[in-house]
């Protein structure tokens, strides 16, 4: 046989990213952004949707929840469908779609990432209070990282950072759930911007570089994303976040202004 007349494909099966989270449809946040990252670095992502915002010049304007049967017919679909890698989960809003997604983990076991969004810039509220005691009861136990900022960190750990002692409350406060890692994301703190990482008892520190005169959209959707798709690489967590670092900082030299919003050119 003449093989010589045959064209040979060979497939490489990319690894596959679930993201559950908000949609925002300027595409600055959310599982757009989400599924932009997972692209850049060679993830194939699918996507559900907890939440529908309405976003503007001046920030978010309204947030409708995801009827929560909803959010899990859109699951069972992806689960008949594929087997994630690994899982990133934004807004999720309410607290019907914490448990959708605390049961989802569960039952997957999927290596996660919970970006544990609070308020957005404009002081928009990204989950309803009764939601948050959830998002520490039942997600925190399925998760494998979370990634608050300062404020967050403050809201949903209970610790106020760089206080006397700090950093052995947050050890303990991790042990009760076993498998937990935190990232404290720095950009919300003065001067030169520290990432701190408490991964199984030990303590990483991230330092980057502070682009001054902007205040970028979606920067939390983005680390997060990047450090899942670095999982889903198999990359140690410790050389997740750096890469995710790297790559966000190489955002942030790409920004578009719009309204009152610096968008990052996500790529």
């Amino acid at each position: 046989m003449n093989f010589s007349r045959f064209t040979l494909s060979f497939y490489i099966v990319k690894p596959v990213a679930l993201i559950i989270a908000g949609f925002d449809p300027t595409a600055g946040a959310g599982i757009l952004a989400d599924r932009a990252v997972f692209n850049r670095f060679g993830i194939f992502s699918v996507c559900t949707t907890a939440a529908l915002t309405a976003q503007g010049k001046d920030g978010v304007i309204e947030i409708s929840p995801v009827p929560s049967e909803h959010l899990s017919k859109q699951l069972q679909g992806i689960e008949s469908l594929f087997t994630p890698k690994v899982a990133k989960i934004g807004m999720l809003y309410s607290p019907e779609n914490v448990e959708v997604a605390a049961e989802f983990l569960h039952r997957r076991k999927v290596t996660s990432v919970l970006d544990p969004m609070i308020l957005s810039k404009n002081g928009t509220p990204l989950v309803r209070e009764e939601a948050i005691p959830l998002i520490k009861e039942r997600l925190f136990p399925e998760v494998s990282l979370i990634t608050p900022n300062i404020p967050e960190f403050k809201r949903i750990v209970g610790i106020i950072p760089f206080s006397p002692e700090w950093v052995e409350k947050t050890f303990e406060f991790l042990k009760q759930y076993k498998q937990l890692s935190l990232l404290l994301t720095g950009g919300h703190k003065k001067g030169v911007p520290i990432d701190l990482l408490f991964h199984q008892g030990k303590l990483h520190t991230f330092t980057g570089r502070r682009i001054t005169g902007i205040t970028p959209h979606g920067t939390g959707c983005i680390i997060s994303s990047a450090i899942a798709a670095n999982l889903a690489l198999n990359r140690p967590l410790p050389e997740a976040v750096s890469v995710a670092k790297r790559y966000l900082e190489q955002m942030l030299k790409r920004v578009i202004v719009r309204g009152k919003i610096d968008y990052l050119e996500i790529e």
